[in-house]
Formats: C-alpha cells, structure tokens, sequence
C-alpha cells in the first residue's frame, strides 16, 4: 500500500492527531490508521537499529 503524500508529510511531521484525521477524511468508515503509521516507520526503517529478543 502506497500512503498519499498528505499521510508521509503528517509522518514525517511526527504528527500522529493530524495523521489520523487525515486518514480519516480520506478514508472514511475505515479503521487502521495507527497501523499505517507503524506500516510506513517501518518501511522508513524507524526500527532498522532494534534487536529482537530470542524467546
């Protein structure tokens, strides 16, 4: 999923309140902001330097 140029800028903003109503207004009825969000810290390597704990 490609996240429309008003979403990265909210991101990259680090505005969380305004990404949610953005993805609100452009997707109306539907749920899973937060996990876009996540979806592009992700892609944008946010949690590049993390180590994983063995089980």
């Amino acid at each position: 999923m490609r996240a429309p140029g008003s979403l990265l800028e909210l991101y990259r903003a680090d505005d969380l309140p305004g990404f949610i109503e953005e993805w609100r207004r452009l997707n109306p009825g539907r749920s899973g902001a937060v996990q876009v969000w996540v979806d592009i810290a992700i892609a944008d390597g946010a949690y590049a330097d993390v180590e994983e704990e063995d089980p």
